[in-house]
């Protein structure tokens, strides 16, 4: 909540990374709400909720519902179906996947998921606002787990695969 971005902020602050009047204008930005409603005029959404379809599909059911039509919508997973997401929406040009990878506020790479309905142009704004956020977008085709996520499992793989075999000990792999 905004405890947590009052602190990563200022950890910034004190490394010298933002200034004082920075962190509060990023503060007097931000509002906390728990109510969709409050996105009716937002012309970008970015949802961030867990990991779970049914969930993330009705979260868009009823932004597309709220949000006027240039809205874009974007959601924030790792694994779920960008396309299935936007089947709910009368928008799917408008909806794109926007992978943060976790901690987002120091990792710069942003994971641009796109489905074959996502228009350039929706492409276009959130390549153009991942630079802006000083992230470094790649692109990835709607497919299970994308990219990250299925280079990371590889590599899971083959440390279990490593153990397994005896080439080191469970410490050292790790």
């Amino acid at each position: 909540g905004l405890a947590n971005i009052t602190k990563i902020l200022g950890k910034n602050v004190d490394k010298g990374r933002i200034s004082v009047d920075d962190r509060d204008a990023i503060l007097g930005r931000i509002r906390i709400t728990a109510d969709l409603r409050d996105m009716a005029d937002a012309d970008f959404v970015v949802e961030a909720a867990t990991e779970n379809a049914i969930l993330k599909k009705e979260i868009f059911r009823e932004l597309d519902a709220l949000c006027p039509d240039h809205t874009i919508l974007a959601t924030n997973t790792s694994s779920i179906s960008i396309t299935e997401i936007a089947a709910v929406t009368n928008r799917p040009a408008k909806v794109i996947g926007m992978h943060f990878m976790y901690p987002a506020q120091r990792m710069k790479l942003l994971e641009i998921i796109t489905t074959p309905a996502t228009s350039d142009e929706t492409y276009q704004t959130v390549k153009s606002l991942a630079l802006k956020m000083g992230k470094t977008p790649i692109t990835a085709t709607d497919r299970p787990c994308f990219v990250t996520s299925r280079l990371i499992q590889t590599l899971i793989n083959e440390a279990i695969f490593c153990l397994y075999e005896g080439v080191s000990s469970k410490e050292e792999i790790d």
